[in-house]
């Protein structure tokens, strides 16, 4: 896929082939190249191109694949915990934030592995207020949740209380 992006191959020009070798009265597109005289002419590219109708599938699915992928909306959230959650029988915890997304309160939970689940316990005692950043999904029956925050850390720890 990679190749045919550096070669110059875009998503609708992929698209526009398959329209063409899709039509029923097409058993083959081929294409010539020549080159603009001011160009000098490269002796190692291919000179014409054939695409068989039997490409059209492959075709479509390069279409497809060459869409850009939806960029993941990473959110920031400041909030004091709620609640801690840690099982002795697994490696993660959860904590909840109260916080406010798109102008209404609620709760967040933020899962936890690691150095941040054993911070978590002195967090909530001292009753901590969290920044937390990433990806909010929306867990039926459960509520908003951060299954891989990028950031989990005391507000105080940020560069805005740091001492001077």
């Amino acid at each position: 896929m990679e190749d045919l992006i550096t070669a110059g191959v875009s998503r609708e020009m992929v698209a526009a082939v398959h329209d063409i070798v899709s039509a029923e009265a097409v058993s083959v597109f081929s294409a010539e190249f020549l080159w603009a005289a001011a160009l000098e002419s490269n002796s190692t590219l291919p000179k014409s191109v054939s695409i068989a109708a039997g490409a059209a599938d492959l075709l479509g699915l390069t279409a497809k694949k060459m869409r850009p992928s939806p960029k993941k909306h990473t959110e920031s959230f400041t909030g004091p915990i709620v609640q801690l959650r840690d099982e002795e029988s697994l490696t993660f915890g959860e904590v909840k934030i109260q916080t406010v997304r798109k102008g209404r309160s609620c709760e967040i939970a933020v899962l936890l592995s690691d150095d941040n689940l054993r911070n978590s316990h002195e967090w909530f005692s001292t009753k901590e207020t969290l920044v937390v950043e990433g990806e909010v999904t929306s867990i039926p029956g459960k509520g908003l949740h951060i299954s891989s925050p990028a950031r989990v850390q005391p507000l105080r720890e940020t560069m805005l209380f740091s001492a001077e």
